[in-house]
């Protein structure tokens, strides 16, 4: 199961790009069931809405127990998130995902230099330790989008096709994903 917070990509009212479609489309292209649960989200309060603890829909919905990935997608900063309403903070998104330490789970962040400098590193470091998920990825560097979509194909396609406690191989797939497209460190700062 994958749970895909989106913010939206521009102010552009006409503008509905969504990665939900390819979300689906990871289900399609493995031959196997993938449960995906998308929603675009602009604020802190939106996310809180979705997953924090006790309240949040995630957390209310039996369809969504055990989610495997937590796949956020948007514009990114050093150590938070950009929404066209307002910024989520590192301390907002870890307040938000506190209680990851109750099962099995990662968080990809899918956002240009989240991880970039000492605030982005130790943000990666301070969600890890405070949050207890198994493993956060994301991003250093100004990613294109090209480059975003392969390196989260090769990822979330070879996560969730991977047999087995599959939280074991999370190194292993990290590893194959930079072996088989090198811009994956050298252009994006891609993570783990």
């Amino acid at each position: 199961k994958i749970c895909c917070l989106e913010g939206y990509w521009t102010q552009n009212m006409r503008d509905s790009f969504s990665l939900n479609p390819f979300l689906k489309a990871i289900g399609w292209m493995l031959e196997k069931k993938v449960r995906v649960a998308h929603r675009h989200i602009s604020s802190v309060q939106e996310l809180d809405y979705y997953v924090k603890f006790p309240d949040g829909l995630v957390h209310k919905d039996p369809y969504l127990a055990g989610i495997d990935c937590f796949y956020l997608a948007a514009h990114g900063k050093p150590g938070g998130l950009k929404t066209y309403t307002s910024d989520i903070e590192s301390e907002e998104l870890i307040s938000a995902f506190s209680w990851l330490h109750q099962g099995f789970n990662i968080v990809f962040f899918g956002a240009c230099e989240i991880f970039a400098g000492e605030e982005g590193k130790r943000f990666a470091m301070e969600f890890l330790r405070k949050t207890g998920t198994v493993a956060v990825l994301g991003y250093s560097e100004e990613t294109t989008f090209v480059d975003g979509l392969v390196i989260e194909t090769l990822w979330l396609t070879r996560f969730f096709e991977t047999e087995g406690n599959k939280f074991e191989q999370l190194q292993e797939i990290y590893d194959g994903v930079i072996r088989d497209y090198p811009r994956a460190i050298d252009c994006c700062g891609f993570s783990m």
